[in-house]
Parts: C-alpha cells; structure tokens; sequence
C-alpha cells in the first residue's frame, strides 16, 4: 500500500477518515483476521522425553543396555545367575543425563516464554464511527483509524493518513538505528525496503516523536511481525556437530561389529561342521559369544561421559546466564566458525546519545559546555518526551532531553515552560529544520535546529568561522555520526517589522550536537577474541549501508569497501552464487528477516557451525 494515495487504500478496506462502524468492524475481523499472533503449541512432557532420548548417544546407551540385559537374562534363565551391574550402570546414566536435559530445557523454556510477553495487550485509541475509543490491540481490525502520538507503541501495520512531525523507532524491526521520519503524502516505489517506507507503519514500533493517524491494513500474523512470528514457529529438525560425529559413530561402530561377528559366527559355524561336533547347543554358544562382541564394540563408556559432561557444563553455562534449550547444543558453542551478527543493539546500544557539543570555532567534551540557550534549544525546541518503559528515550531528540537532564540533574519541562510558545513549525524531510518560537519579556525568541548545511545558510558567520565549523563537522561524518545545528534569534515586534520582505533575519549560531548509537565497550575486545580464534565475523544489519560500513570499520570487520553490500545485493544471487560471495562478504546493509535467514543456510551448507547475535524482531527467523 505505499505505492498507493491514502484515499485508494481508504477505498480498498471500505473505510473512511472518521473510521468503520461496528457492523464493518464484524465483518473485516471476519475476513482480514484477529490481531494476534498464533502461539506455537508446547511439547509435552512425554514429547520432551522422547526427544531426549532420540539423542544419537542416548540411543547408543539404550541399544547397549537392551543387549546387556538380553545377555544376563540368558545367562540367569541358563545358568540361574547373571550380573545385572552393567545394565544398571547404563540406566543411571540414560536417567541422570536425560534428567538434568528435561529440567534445563523447561528452565530454559520458561525464560524465553519470559522475553515472548513483549507482545502484551495494551490499549490502543481509535476513530470509530466518527467518535475516538480506547480499545485493546487485539480487538484492532484492518479499516481501523488508529491515532498515535509520542510514546505509543504501534500494534498494526497501516498506511498513514495524517504524520505531524511523526518519527517512529523502528530498529527493532529494521535494524534502523536512527528514528525514521513518517510522511502521510509520500507515494513510493512498492518495492523499497521497509525500513525506507515513510508513509507506513509497523506493529512493535514505537513513535519517539510527533502524533499522525494511519488506516490499519495488515493484522496478527499477516503484518511484518506477525509474518516473522509464523516463521519462528515453523519446526526445523537442525543437527548439531557432535549428534552428526555420534550418529555416524554409532552406524559405523555397529555395522563393524556386525560385520565381524558375521564373520566369527559363520568361520566358526564352519569350523564346527567340519569337525562334526555341529550341535545346537555349540551354535547357540557361539551366537551368544558373537553377541558379546558387538557389545564389546560399542563403547558404552563415552556416550555416557559425553552426556553426563554436557549435562554439567549445560548447569555451569545457566549460571552465567546462557540458555541452552538442547544438550548437545552446549558442545556445538565451542565448534562455532562464524558469528552472524547484528548491529543495532547488539554491536551498539541502540539509544542515540550526544557525544560531543561543539561551539563556533572549537570543539569540547559535552560535560564542558555551559550553554544556557543551547540548553534550552534542546527542550524547547522539541515534540519528544522521557517516558520510561515505552521506548521513548531511543531517538535523536530524547537523547538531546536526556542530555540535559543527565548533565544538569534538572527536569527538561521545567526549561520548556519558562516561555509561552508562540509558534512551531515542525520538522519535515523537505525543509530539514524544525522553529518554535517563544514570548520574552523583551519580544521574540526562535530556537532553530536541523541538519547543519541547512542551519548554516540561516547563521551570521564570518568565512573564517563558517570553514571552521564545516571542518569540525567533517572529522564526525567520516564515522557517520548524525550531526544537528542549533542557533536562535532575539527579535523585537520592531525589528521583525523593519526587516519582512527586505532582508532575511540572521541567526546567532549556538553550536551543534554529535549524536550516535554508540558502540558497546566490550564489543570491541569480543570482535578480536572471536578473530584471534579463527571466528569469522559477519555483520548482518537493517541499517543504511553507509553507517554500516561506518561501525565495520572501527570494529575492523572490514578492510575494504568491497565486502560490504546490501540485502538487494544478495536477493539478486542464486543459491549457488550466494554461496560462492558469502565468503568474503564481511557487511549486508538493508538485511531483511528473510535476507538473515538466507545467509545463515548458505554457510551452513558450506559446513560452516554458524551462531547468531540479535535483539530484534529481525534476528528471530535466523536465530
């Protein structure tokens, strides 16, 4: 629908801009769906069990235990005794590995169905019928005007039919580090990323600024999430190294075994014969010993050391707060050659903060500078609010408030009400600054913020300090910091007059912020860890290919510009091609759920052991 006028969409769900009635909300609930996610069905208990011990080294013990106990039944049914020991012994070790396997994986289990409830019921507020309603997320349905301001977390996917000032953080679905910017007008190209759809919205996002209205068009598991959440759900039989190397060690031991006793057996069935001392009996001792021999080739002694080592690192492993929800999976861990990995929130921290605060000529660690106006640049000049819990301290203007706030130790709304507001105009994409102007007691005060080669042409700057500016400017771009300009203007009613229509009013400029998603500490270490062992690190990230690159290379993944390319890129592979580049491709930008999952195949179908990294909704399908 973004390549579609907001009127046409309106038409298609037979929906109008005061919203549906009830009558239609039956009926699209009816045929688009309910919005809500199915939820995969849970294992049983038995299920569980079965599973454990479907395990290769479980088999190998149970196999060994079944014909041990065969051979000392025989011999007690025989001979009226038998030792039971080593039968015994097997059992233990089957009960204690498959034990402490089914108590892991249910703690493990509980875990994750913990970090599942971000998906809770909240209500949401909606034009029905012409009259505005709170209802909860799941009674939305496609043809719904839902309202959205600073702080809501969207709950479905719609068209936007109103954005005023509207930017929503969509880097859990997108990997977007920055807010992106809404537009209701916009009409694009339906085949552009949807990380680069700015007249749509998706369910799990959240507005970090600005309000807008959007017609719902895509419900439960037919939005983005839900698509992903459907792809998550589907079950995968995935063979670790170790159930490989177990499963091909107990076929080949087996088949040798059953070989060679063939061989004993009819050698010595032969020698019988040909003796004349061919009895029953004497065949029957002879199985019995053939029998012997192939348990002897099983080496009972390693599944059982193998189990019970995996069972004790699996604890270990949960008390450092790894959750291992497959026993063998613990080994795999150690047998990785390739980390796929995020960027957004998981190489980064996912929350825009000020790094820097530059004035006119120099420059000076933001904790240094004192700047009232600045200040007041910041919170005035502003749609944003802190609102813990709800996803709001994540964009560029929170990290300005928290700024602020972190600096100074006061509360940003005290600033904000100092001046009675007189006008705002709000930014958009096409003028790229955002004005609010306030009342002082000596007539006007405008705040003015926005991209600097915008800023600067509004700015009184001799050439000296203009080239300055630029050139401190420029040592933040080569890193792909996002960089915003303030300057204001004190004018009088006078002054305002005089000078409309005859010349443009210069701004004083204040100076301007350095704003990044800053790279975690220890990311840093772990990126040359993982290389020193012989790890290939690949980033996989829903960003722009150009901060992609940005952070690749200080994290040294990269060493040229050639391996970094975009999930276009790789959409336009074959399977056999995909394969063949994947070695030396380092970055993808733009990386899609299905673009993830993709590469994740093609390393593991070059024998790659391959882990995943992610905190996004994007991650979950490859993870």
């Amino acid at each position: 629908f973004i390549s579609e006028k907001r009127e046409e969409v309106l038409k298609k769900f037979s929906s109008f801009p005061d919203g549906i009635d009830e009558q239609k909300v039956l009926e699209s609930r009816e045929r688009f769906g309910e919005n809500v996610l199915e939820k995969p069905k849970k294992k049983s208990f038995i299920k569980r069990l079965l599973s454990a011990l479907s395990e290769p080294m479980m088999l190998i013990l149970l196999v060994s235990a079944a014909i041990t106990l065969g051979i000392n039944l025989g011999k007690y049914f025989k001979c009226g005794e038998a030792d039971f020991s080593e039968f015994f012994g097997i059992i233990f070790a089957v009960g204690l590995s498959v034990s402490i396997t089914l108590i892991m994986e249910s703690s493990s289990q509980k875990a994750f169905d913990a970090l599942k409830k971000s998906y809770r019921n909240v209500f949401v507020k909606v034009r029905r019928n012409g009259k505005i309603l709170k209802i909860p997320q799941s009674e939305i349905v496609c043809g719904d005007i839902v309202i959205i301001s600073s702080g809501d977390k969207v709950t479905a996917d719609g068209r936007l039919l109103k954005s005023d000032s509207l930017s929503l953080d969509e880097s859990a679905l997108t990997g977007e580090s920055s807010p992106v910017q809404k537009d209701a007008e916009a009409v694009l190209n339906k085949n552009v990323h949807i990380a680069e759809a700015k007249n749509y919205v998706f369910s799990g996002t959240f507005v970090s600024g600005g309000s807008g209205e959007y017609v719902v068009t895509a419900v439960g598991t037919n939005a983005e999430i839900g698509k992903i959440a459907k792809e998550i759900g589907k079950e995968r039989e995935e063979k670790t190294p170790l159930s490989e190397k177990l499963n091909s060690l107990s076929k080949t031991v087996s088949l040798i075994g059953a070989i060679v006793s063939a061989c004993i057996f009819i050698a010595e069935a032969i020698k019988l014969a040909v003796s004349g001392e061919f009895t029953f009996s004497a065949v029957q001792e002879i199985f019995v010993s053939c029998i012997v021999l192939i348990v002897a080739a099983v080496p009972e002694g390693l599944p059982t050391i193998v189990a019970v080592s995996l069972a004790l690192n699996m604890i270990k492993l949960s008390g450092e707060k790894v959750l291992i929800k497959k026993l063998v999976a613990t080994e795999t861990t150690g047998m990785v050659s390739v980390i796929c990995s995020d960027k957004t929130g998981t190489l980064t921290e996912n929350k825009m903060k000020v790094v820097k605060i530059c004035t006119t000529t120099f420059c000076k660690n933001a904790e240094e500078v004192k700047s009232d106006i600045l200040y007041e640049n910041f919170c005035i000049n502003s749609t944003a609010d802190l609102i813990p819990g709800v996803g709001s301290e994540i964009g560029t203007e929170a990290a300005l408030l928290t700024h602020y706030r972190d600096v100074t130790k006061k509360d940003y709304k005290v600033l904000r009400n100092k001046y009675g507001k007189v006008s705002t105009i709000p930014f958009s994409s096409k003028t790229k600054y955002m004005m609010t102007a306030v009342r002082t007691d000596g007539g006007e005060r405008r705040y003015l913020k926005g991209a600097p080669e915008v800023i600067l042409t509004h700015c009184d700057l001799t050439d000296y300090e203009l080239k300055a500016v630029k050139k401190n400017m420029e040592e933040y771009e080569k890193v792909s910091y996002r960089i915003l300009a303030f300057a204001h203007l004190d004018i009088t009613e006078t002054e305002e007059n005089a000078y409309k229509n005859k010349e443009e009013l210069k701004y004083v400029f204040d100076g301007f912020a350095v704003i990044a998603d800053k790279i975690r500490k220890e990311v840093f270490s772990a990126v040359e860890t993982a290389k020193k062992s012989g790890v290939d690190v690949k980033m996989l990230t829903g960003d722009n290919i150009v901060t992609a690159k940005a952070v690749a290379k200080q994290l040294k993944i990269i060493t040229s510009e050639s391996q970094a390319v975009t999930g276009a890129d790789i959409e336009r592979l074959s399977d056999k091609e995909l394969k063949e580049a994947i070695k030396d491709i380092k970055v993808i930008a733009r990386s899609t759920p299905s673009v993830k999952l993709r590469v994740v195949k093609a390393l593991k179908e070059l024998g790659e052991v391959v882990a995943v990294t992610g905190d996004g909704i994007n991650d979950a399908p490859a993870l």
